[in-house]
């Protein structure tokens, strides 16, 4: 399963990159959130990974800086709420839509 959070790292890091390169606003300051600590730990530690890590590890630090991600829990992830056992009605009515309020505060 953290193999597929750290792919899950390389898209989000893939998108943001396109995005701003897209506006050309690459000299935005972005953050990333992640709630895999094992992506995160490999992303942040330099070590001789596994090759399959390793690799992963190498493209999403070519899209991103490793200080520019942080770790969200998965009780306060809104990404993670379409995934549980989440009725239509609850997703509606939920933070999925906009994000927590404090995602919104200056970094």
């Amino acid at each position: 399963m953290s193999r597929l959070e750290l792919l899950a790292c390389i898209i989000g890091a893939r998108l943001c990159q396109s995005v701003k390169e897209s506006l050309r606003m690459q000299e935005v300051a972005t953050r990333y959130w992640s709630d895999s600590s094992n992506a995160l730990y490999w992303n942040k530690k330099n070590k001789n990974w596994a090759t399959f890590i390793f690799n992963r590890v190498k493209e999403i630090r070519l899209s991103s800086d490793p200080d520019d991600w942080n770790h969200i829990s998965r009780h306060l992830n809104p990404g993670n709420l379409p995934s549980r056992d989440c009725s239509f009605e609850n997703l509606a009515k939920s933070n999925w839509w906009l994000g927590p309020p404090w995602l919104k505060k200056p970094y």
